[in-house]
């Protein structure tokens, strides 16, 4: 029989991920998927051939895992914190973080007038100024004043009419992921539905499982960031043997 045009699967599906714990309304979409999924069954073997025959005369399993591996797109700090193995709650990554920033700009040419960096910043000691080659660290009180937390001003002739860096700490409402020394991994149940050429859907059902893997992310000059992120089943001891490791199925 020739293969059918239904059965050959062409692109990527969707993840689907919660707590063991939640209902099945608790699934969330796991950010938009880059190039592939790729889903890998592994058993292990251990063989016995006696010393009289050079065949093999008894195979058993004696061990298995499966693992699904994709490369996620877009940045969202609720998808990072399960590809981190931690709880998929949201409670706790609100709040704020202090960040360093930068900015090129030019000194008025008087030392009564006032010029502004772009940000308020988190306070006035927090801001410096170098020369634009970096070469020159001028000195607060000498060089230049404070009046705000985003007004300065020149005091010494040297500073007016300058091409200058300003460097401040900002105070920003942020995300935050917090990693360190928690051994615990988040159980999940995990859900990759690809849908075929005719509207119908195949999908790989993991129980339980953790994540297991690396999270690379590159940032680089000519390329979007992505990062990959693997996750791992676990057995289902709910289940009866020969059904708790993982599903594949397909809607007929």
């Amino acid at each position: 029989m020739s293969a059918q045009a239904v059965n050959l699967l062409l692109g990527v599906g969707r993840l689907y991920l919660k707590r063991t714990t939640d209902s099945d309304g608790k699934y969330k979409l796991v950010g938009s998927i880059k190039k592939n999924a790729k889903f890998t069954y592994k058993p292990s073997f251990v063989e016995q051939r006696p010393s009289d025959t050079i065949n093999m005369i008894r195979r058993d399993k004696i061990e298995e895992s499966a693992t699904l591996m994709c490369e996620v797109v877009d940045w969202r700090y609720e998808q990072l914190a399960v590809a981190l193995g931690l709880s998929q709650s949201t409670t706790g990554l609100s709040g704020t973080a202090s960040i360093r920033m930068a900015q090129e700009l030019t000194t008025a040419a008087s030392t009564t007038t006032t010029r502004s960096i772009s940000r308020t910043a988190k306070s006035m000691t927090s801001v410096a100024f170098t020369s634009t080659d970096r070469a020159t660290d001028y000195v607060r009180g000498t060089d230049f004043t404070m009046v705000s937390t985003k007004k300065f001003r020149a005091v010494a002739a040297s500073f007016k009419s300058k091409a200058v860096r300003a460097y401040y700490t900002k105070l920003l409402a942020t995300k935050r992921i917090r990693v360190g020394n928690k051994d615990t991994l988040q159980n999940m149940s995990m859900k990759y539905v690809h849908q075929q050429s005719n509207g119908k859907h195949i999908m790989i059902e993991f129980p339980i499982c953790t994540t297991n893997a690396d999270l690379a992310a590159v940032f680089a000059e000519k390329e979007y960031t992505t990062y990959e992120v693997t996750f791992a089943a676990l057995g289902d001891p709910a289940k009866v043997r020969g059904q708790q490791l993982f599903s594949i199925v397909r809607e007929p």
